[in-house]
This record gives C-alpha cells, structure tokens and sequence, in this order.
C-alpha cells in the first residue's frame, strides 16, 4: 500500500486504484481506524 497524494494524508490505500475502488477502500480504512479506537482507546489509532 502506498499514500496517496491526497489532502487526507491519514487514509492509506494502493494508489492504483480509481474511481469507486478508491472510495470504498478510505471507507474499509474508516472502518479499521475506528476499531482500534474502540479496542485500544485511542492510544493504538494508526496515523
């Protein structure tokens, strides 16, 4: 996975992907993000 050039430096997915692919992925990442918020309070929340 690479960063992508993108204003939301925080979401990470491959940037080879477009279109629909590139929204879903940031919101599989949300989805991810928000677990180890939930499971480790904040403290393990990748950035």
């Amino acid at each position: 996975l690479k960063e992508v050039e993108d204003s939301n430096k925080w979401f990470m997915w491959s940037n080879h992907r477009q279109g629909q692919d590139s929204v879903q992925c940031k919101l599989d990442w949300c989805m991810v993000n928000n677990d180890w918020q939930t499971g480790f309070g904040g403290e393990g929340r990748l950035k």
